[in-house]
């Protein structure tokens, strides 16, 4: 790992992270599935999604989730392949209202 990155894996960069409030209380690792259009895998779609450049006209379900600005850390397709899009000292935002034990926006 460099500069919060994985070495050797592609880096997509999301507009849709920000500080984390600390960087070094890291406490919950959240994993999702997640595939865009549903039922579909391996498309770009999920990509399209972090990265605000989904095109709502590409798919009926795109037109429901057009607004969202959403990200990851890391997606790891079905083949094993692996994306990062946020560094790991950033926080990715979440889709929709989030908490645990008390913690809010995590």
């Amino acid at each position: 790992m460099q500069n919060h990155r994985l070495v050797g894996v592609p880096f997509i960069e999301s507009p849709n992270q920000n500080e984390r409030p600390d960087p070094k209380d890291i406490q919950l690792v959240v994993i999702h599935a997640i595939s865009l259009p549903p039922g579909q895998f391996e498309t770009p779609g999920v990509t399209q999604l972090f990265t605000n450049t989904l095109d709502p006209n590409e798919h009926p379900y795109y037109r429901e989730i057009e607004a969202l600005r959403v990200s990851a850390h890391l997606l790891i397709q079905r083949s094993g392949a692996l994306t990062q899009y946020v560094a790991f000292d950033q926080r990715a935002w979440h889709a929709g209202v989030s908490s645990w034990r008390g913690r809010e926006v995590c």
